[in-house]
C-alpha cells in the first residue's frame, strides 16, 4: 500500500503546516499515515497481532501509590502471646495492585518513619540477675514471600532496673526525639499479569510472661507497679510501584 504525500520534506524549505497535517491524518483516500491501514509500514511481521497493551491506556508505564499520615501505634501485648514470630501489616504502608499484562519489571518503593519504645529490663536477685531484651523488627513481603533484604530490627530505647535501690545502677530512657526514617526498594523482573501485593509488617515480641509486673520505682509511696510493653509507632508512610512494559 502506498501513501500519497501532500508534502515532501526538503531541507531549507518552509514547512507547510496544513500539508504536514494532511501527511499525518487525512480524510482523502490513500492520504495520511495515521488514517491509512498500517500507515505505509511494509516491514511488519505477517504474524503480528495487536495486543491489549498496544491500545490500553498506560501501556508503557503504570504507577500506583498508597499512603497514610495518621500515626499508627503497635504494642507488644497486642501482637502475640506465643514465642513464634507473628507479623502484622502496617496500615498505610501496603499496596495491592492489578497489573493487566506481563511487564518487564516492577519497581516497588516504600518509606516510613518509625519511633519505638523497646526496653532492656534487668531483674535483680541476691544470686544474680535475669535480662530481657524484647525484639521488635520489620520486614516487607511481596505476594506473601519475605524480602530478606528488607528485614530490620529496631534499636533499644530504654534501660529499666527492677531493684534500683539495691545497686549502683539506674534506669535510663533514650528514645529518639525524632522518628527514624526508612526508605526501601525492590525490583521484580518478568512480572506476570494479575494481582500483586506489597506489605510492610512489624513484629513485637511479647515479654509480659517473663515479668508480669516490673517495679520501675521502688521509692513510690503508693507502691505502684507498671506493666511494661514495647511500642512501635509509624508516622508518615507510603508504598508505590512503577511497572514498565
Amino acid at each position: 500500500m502506498t501513501i500519497i504525500k501532500d508534502l515532501d520534506y526538503t531541507d531549507g524549505n518552509t514547512l507547510s503546516v496544513d500539508s504536514h497535517n494532511e501527511n499525518v491524518y487525512s480524510t482523502t483516500l490513500d492520504h495520511g499515515i495515521m488514517s491509512t491501514a498500517n500507515g505505509d509500514l511494509t516491514d511488519l511481521s505477517s504474524s503480528f497481532k495487536c495486543s491489549k497493551e498496544h491500545v490500553w491506556p498506560g501501556e508503557v508505564f503504570r504507577g500506583h501509590q498508597d499512603f497514610q499520615y495518621d500515626t499508627a501505634h503497635y504494642f507488644s501485648n497486642t501482637i502475640s502471646d506465643s514465642a513464634s514470630e507473628e507479623f502484622v501489616p502496617v496500615v498505610g504502608c501496603a499496596l495491592r495492585v492489578y497489573i493487566p499484562y506481563d511487564v518487564t519489571f516492577a519497581l516497588w518503593q516504600w518509606s516510613f518513619h518509625l519511633s519505638v519504645f523497646i526496653p532492656q529490663i534487668d531483674q535483680l536477685y541476691d544470686t544474680g540477675e535475669d535480662r530481657v531484651e524484647p525484639l521488635v523488627k520489620m520486614r516487607s513481603t511481596l505476594n506473601g514471600a519475605t524480602l530478606e533484604h528488607t528485614v530490620r530490627a529496631a534499636p533499644l530505647s530504654a534501660y529499666l532496673l527492677n531493684e534500683p535501690t539495691n545497686v549502683d545502677r539506674e534506669s535510663h530512657h533514650f528514645e529518639h526525639y525524632m522518628a527514624r526514617p526508612y526508605d526501601m526498594a525492590h525490583m521484580a523482573t518478568s512480572v506476570s499479569a494479575g494481582w500483586h501485593e506489597l506489605q510492610v509488617q512489624v513484629f513485637l515480641e511479647n515479654f509480659a510472661d517473663d515479668f508480669e509486673s516490673i517495679v520501675t520505682d521502688t521509692d513510690d509511696e503508693l507502691g505502684r507497679t507498671q506493666l511494661i510493653n514495647s511500642r512501635a509507632s509509624f508516622g508518615i508512610r507510603n508504598a508505590r510501584v512503577l511497572t514498565v512494559l
